[in-house]
């Protein structure tokens, strides 16, 4: 009587398993990349809606602030009266430092007019005028490792906009 075994190998169940762990690894890794792409987007969301709040806020205040950037951090100054540049602290102005997956990319290829430097040892990225108009000005934010990048772009005059990839000539 010939006997006739039913089931798999060792081999073809090692293969299996290899095919399964290779496919789970890209589905874990690419939802980590999607996770960081949100942090991305959110970030740049959040700062060009701060910035043009930050506008509508200079005009109706009739002030003039300024906007620094770090590498991993952004504040707004404006002019007291004794003219000394006082960082913003108030909602939604404070100073925010980012996480470390994000980092900030400054082009300033212009000389930006303010009174004073703030006492940052660093010209600000940008000033905002009472009269509604902003310095013209190019942010990148970008992941850190990582080539993906967005951009905050504006010529002074219309909205803040969003750019993947930008590079302002």
């Amino acid at each position: 009587m010939h006997r006739t075994e039913r089931g798999f190998t060792l081999l073809e169940l090692l293969v299996v398993l290899f095919i399964l762990a290779v496919i789970s690894s890209v589905v874990v890794l690419s939802f980590s990349d999607v996770g960081r792409d949100r942090t991305l987007q959110a970030t740049v969301e959040r700062l060009s809606l701060v910035i043009e709040l930050a506008r509508t806020e200079v005009t109706t205040r009739n002030e003039t602030w300024v906007f620094y950037v770090g590498r991993d951090f952004y504040l707004f100054r404006k002019q007291d009266a004794s003219n000394q540049w006082q960082t913003i602290s108030t909602r939604p102005f404070q100073p925010v430092y980012l996480d470390d997956e994000v980092e900030f990319i400054t082009h300033q290829d212009q000389e930006i007019e303010a009174d004073d430097k703030s006492n940052l040892g660093e010209t600000p990225l940008l000033v905002l005028y009472p009269n509604g108009e902003i310095s013209p000005f190019q942010l990148d934010i970008q992941l850190t490792r990582s080539e993906r990048k967005l951009s905050i772009v504006s010529d002074g005059f219309q909205r803040v906009g969003l750019v993947e990839n930008a590079r302002q000539s």
